[in-house]
């Protein structure tokens, strides 16, 4: 009796993974319509990634250390600041630049001491802004911001913010190249 109950057992089990196998539709492949697939979002409208905030980070510490008219700082620029920065550090007929100072620092003298750069931070999934704090050799303090956007899947510059001590006021250095004839 033993037996019929464990030969019963086993037809069942046999018949149950049979049946099982028959119904099984996990490995049917319906085919998608092309549109319904979602699409990735757009390279500008990504977030920021550890790695975008680190490359905007690089680009400053190596823009600060290099000379105002190195290639390498308009390199790492968007087009449109590139050719600000361009107009601006042309020197004109009479020999002079229409941007007076080293935009860096705006100082014509030695370059302040620079005390902080960053941290980098994430603004609207538009802009990563890294700060950069800097004392004059008269002891006083003033602050850069310095403001990279995506242009073609690279963080490049867009535009440096400094900051009036003493208030939230800023200056635009792209607005004000950009008034230049």
């Amino acid at each position: 009796m033993k037996t019929f109950f464990t030969a019963a057992g086993l037809t069942c089990l046999l018949c149950s993974v049979a049946s099982a196998q028959w119904v099984n539709v996990t490995n049917v492949v319906f085919q998608t319509n092309p549109v319904q697939r979602p699409t990735p979002l757009p390279i500008e409208q990504r977030p920021f990634s550890d790695s975008d905030l680190n490359e905007c980070m690089g680009i400053t510490m190596m823009s600060l250390d290099r000379n105002q008219d190195d290639p390498k700082i308009r390199r790492f620029c968007t087009s449109e600041f590139r050719n600000l920065l361009t107009k601006g550090l042309t020197p004109e007929k009479d020999g002079v630049c229409p941007l007076d100072c080293d935009f860096r620092y705006d100082s014509q003298d030695a370059p302040p001491l620079v005390e902080q750069v960053g941290p980098p931070e994430a603004v609207d999934q538009r802009w990563i802004k890294v700060p950069v704090r800097m004392r004059k050799s008269d002891g006083s303090y003033f602050a850069k911001v310095w403001v990279y956007e995506r242009e073609t899947a690279l963080m490049r510059l867009c535009d440096i913010l400094t900051f009036v001590p003493g208030s939230e006021r800023s200056t635009s250095l792209a607005k004000e190249l950009s008034k230049l004839p």
